[in-house]
């Protein structure tokens, strides 16, 4: 299968997705444009709604794509939220809470940095000062005071029961990928093999717009990191 067609099938199936997931969109209020996806909770919800972001956003830069100013609202509309809700902002979250500075803080702002590079050209200065206090500020909180648990610093370890950090394993990511692995280290035949495993799990009868709209963010993801890839010149 060449470039252009697995791109085609990836933007279907992307599309299909953002359309099935519409009825979880929150807007916060008609000035800000700001919104989630889901119920805009601390921790794994914020998580998700950079993943949200970065997957309209790559929907939205496709070529021909119709209603791309919609998708890319809504992307935009998302990753000003996550900036607006960090401990650094000045919203808190849906459940009253803001999020930061945590083991897993970094891991969502770094699943959704294609998707804030495609929108790079749409942010206006507010934006631009957002992205740069909440990077600033949790590579900072990482280099002094980073730990998860009882381990202090950034540290790996094989098994959960260490405690140490680890990358994310939730369903969907153990059967394809992570972003790290997708931005730098993918081949193009290992790119074949996530999109065929995701197309299987997406078309599948079990798959219907209910399913896709409760668990299928991080087939959503990866789906937008095959994008990048396949567009990058990788």
């Amino acid at each position: 299968m060449n470039r252009a067609t697995m791109i085609a099938q990836a933007t279907a199936l992307l599309a299909r997705w953002a359309q099935a997931v519409e009825s979880y969109w929150y807007a916060l209020d008609d000035v800000s444009g700001m919104g989630c996806y889901g119920p805009g909770y601390i921790h794994w919800g914020i998580q998700s709604n950079f993943n949200y972001a970065a997957a309209l956003a790559t929907l939205a830069a496709q070529p021909g794509m119709a209603e791309a100013g919609h998708w890319r609202a809504r992307a935009l509309g998302a990753l000003r939220f996550a900036l607006a809700t960090h401990l650094t902002g000045d919203r808190p979250g849906l459940n009253g809470t803001q999020w930061g500075h945590s083991w897993i803080s970094m891991l969502g702002i770094e699943c959704a940095m294609h998707g804030i590079e495609l929108l790079r050209p749409y942010f206006d200065d507010a934006d631009l000062a957002a992205l740069r206090r909440v990077l600033t500020s949790e590579a900072t909180w990482l280099l002094h005071d980073g730990h998860r648990g009882g381990q202090k610093g950034v540290l790996a370890g094989v098994w959960n029961s260490s405690g140490r950090s680890q990358q994310g394993s939730s369903t969907g990511q153990e059967h394809t990928t992570n972003a790290n692995a997708i931005s730098s280290h993918t081949s193009y035949e290992q790119v074949c093999y996530i999109r065929r495993a995701l197309e299987e799990k997406v078309t599948s009868k079990a798959w219907d717009a209910t399913h896709l709209a409760d668990a299928g963010i991080r087939q959503a993801r990866c789906m937008s990191w095959v994008h990048f890839f396949c567009t990058s010149g990788r």
